[in-house]
């Protein structure tokens, strides 16, 4: 029978890396954006928009 801690340590490990290839891909798709907005349907950009709202463009940062 395996150790539960080993069990959760590697669930947890594959959640981490599962989360970095997302992010990772978020980036692709965003470049691939970049000039395409129009085909996007509105409820989506809505909500990118309202995502990006969180973003200061002088600072680079997010905001809280």
């Amino acid at each position: 029978m395996d150790n539960p801690w080993d069990t959760m340590r590697a669930a947890l490990q594959q959640a981490d890396a599962t989360q970095r290839a997302v992010d990772d891909n978020a980036r692709k798709m965003a470049q691939m954006l970049v000039g395409r907005l129009r085909k996007v349907d509105v409820y989506t950009l809505k909500a990118l928009k309202h995502e990006l709202q969180k973003f200061d463009a002088v600072t680079r940062r997010w905001k809280p």
